[in-house]
């Protein structure tokens, strides 16, 4: 053999040897780039992170654009916004101790942010178990009142001027917020710290309802009654959109896209009629927080849902009970629907269901659930709760001027406007031709005085 081909072979022996030796025992190895540790500990990780920077700070992620490796972060504390760079070098660890690339990194995420302060780059990001998340959300409201934010049954608090509400990379208010909104929520301890909207809403201008005033309108989980002169806040997505009256109507698909107003027309919707009827779900214990599935839809039953004249399998799922399955037959204009779960270490074996129907003209027949085993009653109800006005003082809208005026969705006037106060969470929603729409989210009090509104100017399209 050529001497030197063995030598050259002897070589490589040598070098894959001494590789393999450094796996074994755990210690570092030249890439002829960068060192590397063999195994590294979680401990590890975060300690090359902490030694890679001359400054840190607990940070708001604004804005993440992986293609130009940029980072826009704000300071938790006092709101700085800092615009960074990055290079492949960066280092992501989240909180269970995985590394993770760069475009982990989401807006709203509140990270501990590692940086070089001269050349402004992030060179590490850890993930603290101290920050707490709630990801889509939909059962949330916010009360100004007392800088308060409940998810679900809990309660966090925030301070107003160390709070990012964010929406598409931008920082807005907590009246841009809307209850239909979906949202991320993360602070520490109980306070609040980021709300992220996930999914927002835009606007639907109803046209040719004329025939449907008095009726309903459902936009996806949302039911509202039909008023002249309706601009609707929906939630963004692809929905049909159906209207109805004493049980007769029909549907138009809309796209809604965030922030964005549409115009739906329903004068020809007489040649697509259909039946429809509105069913109000009560499903009890309260507490158990269950899940209602129509024909395997998951569905809100928060708000009466409409649905056409058919037969529907319902089922009915939460933890800790007994999963109720039954058979909805709609057939008349308006029912009320209580489901009885049983917990799973009751005596008693199955679940029960009670239809309580309200006559109605156009119904031909009285909806049934038919089921293992239930029982039947009933009780004459309506579906919807009449909002408390107060009867003497007002709710005043007097900037910017020449704008329609919706509370609610309902048509109140161009502003300066006034209309009967009521109380509790509102939806005041702002329109004008050649102008963006907007809506805000107001906490009007209960307290025996006038309320008087002056919002900012909307913006051209």
């Amino acid at each position: 053999m050529d001497k030197r081909k063995f030598m050259h072979i002897g070589i490589i022996c040598l070098c894959v040897a001494a590789l393999s030796a450094g796996c074994g025992d755990g210690k570092n190895y030249n890439d002829g780039k960068n060192y590397y540790s063999a195994k590294k500990t979680e401990e590890e990780k975060k300690a090359e992170i902490v030694n890679s920077y001359d400054a840190s700070m607990t940070a708001v992620v604004k804005y993440n654009n992986t293609e130009i490796g940029i980072v826009i972060l704000l300071d938790a504390d006092t709101g700085v916004e800092y615009t960074m760079t990055y290079n492949d070098a960066v280092q992501i660890i989240d909180r269970y101790g995985k590394e993770k690339t760069i475009s982990y990194l989401k807006s709203g995420d509140v990270i501990d942010a590692y940086y070089l302060k001269n050349a402004v780059q992030l060179t590490g990001v850890l993930y603290s178990d101290d920050v707490w998340e709630y990801k889509d959300v939909n059962n949330w409201k916010f009360d100004t009142s007392n800088t308060s934010v409940v998810v679900g049954e809990n309660k966090f608090y925030y301070n107003k001027d160390k709070v990012y509400v964010l929406s598409e990379g931008n920082i807005i208010d907590f009246q841009d917020l809307n209850n239909q909104d979906i949202v991320s929520v993360r602070g520490i301890g109980k306070k609040v710290i980021s709300i992220t909207v996930d999914k927002g809403h835009g606007y639907i201008n109803l046209k040719g309802i004329d025939k449907f005033i008095d009726g309903w309108v459902q936009v996806g989980k949302v039911i509202k009654p039909i008023t002249e002169n309706m601009l609707l806040v929906a939630p963004e997505g692809t929905y049909d959109v159906k209207i109805v009256k004493d049980g007769y109507g029909g549907s138009l698909n809309a796209t809604i896209v965030r922030d964005q107003e549409i115009t739906l027309d329903f004068s020809d919707v007489s040649a697509k009629i259909v039946q429809y009827g509105t069913v109000e779900f009560t499903i009890l214990p309260k507490e158990a927080n269950a899940t209602l599935k129509i024909a395997n839809q998951v569905t809100n039953y928060n708000s009466p849902v409409l649905l056409e004249y058919d037969t529907y399998n319902v089922t009915v799922e939460a933890e800790g009970y007994q999963t109720y399955k039954g058979k909805l037959k709609v057939a008349q204009n308006l029912s009320q629907i209580t489901i009885n779960l049983t917990e799973l270490d009751s005596k008693t074996t199955k679940p029960s269901a009670t239809i309580s129907p309200t006559p109605s003209s156009g119904a031909t027949q009285t909806p049934e659930v038919k089921s293992t085993p239930s029982s039947t009653s009933t009780v004459i109800t309506t579906a919807t709760e009449t909002p408390q006005e107060s009867g003497t003082y007002t709710i005043t809208v007097t900037d910017p001027e020449g704008v329609n005026v919706y509370f609610d969705d309902e048509f109140k006037g161009t502003a300066p406007v006034s209309f009967s106060k009521v109380s509790g969470n509102h939806t005041l929603t702002l329109s004008k031709d050649g102008y963006q729409t907007k809506s805000y989210t107001l906490d009007v009090s209960d307290s025996n005085e006038n309320v008087t509104y002056c919002m900012p100017a909307l913006e051209q399209q």
